[in-house]
């Protein structure tokens, strides 16, 4: 979706920032874990000059940046519990392509 936004074949994109992060690797930011204590505090910075400078960066892949769009923070789910760091031994984890995410 994000190739035809670019060729102009589509109008309008909504998706996760992680799928940004390739091309335009700040806006890997929102993929850190733990770094925001409050999601208050994630929409103070995205609301501000820094949101605004990773909005104006999607003009070198040929888009327009209008907002940010809230996909909701990083859960994991399983057919077990994880309760603890433990718990993902011997587990296998499918992740987005995000380069922080897979670190």
């Amino acid at each position: 979706m994000v190739e035809l936004a670019r060729e102009g074949k589509i109008d309008i994109l909504l998706t996760p920032m992680s799928k940004m992060s390739i091309p335009i690797p700040p806006m890997q930011h929102s993929d850190l874990p733990f770094f925001f204590p409050k999601r208050e505090d994630l929409y103070a910075m995205l609301d501000g000059e820094v949101g605004e400078r990773l909005l104006a960066q999607l003009k070198s892949i040929d888009l327009v940046g209008v907002t940010f769009w809230e996909n909701g923070f990083k859960h994991f789910s399983a057919n077990a519990p994880i309760t603890s760091p433990d718990d993902f031994k011997g587990k296998k984890v499918r992740i987005m392509k995000s380069r922080i995410i897979q670190e």
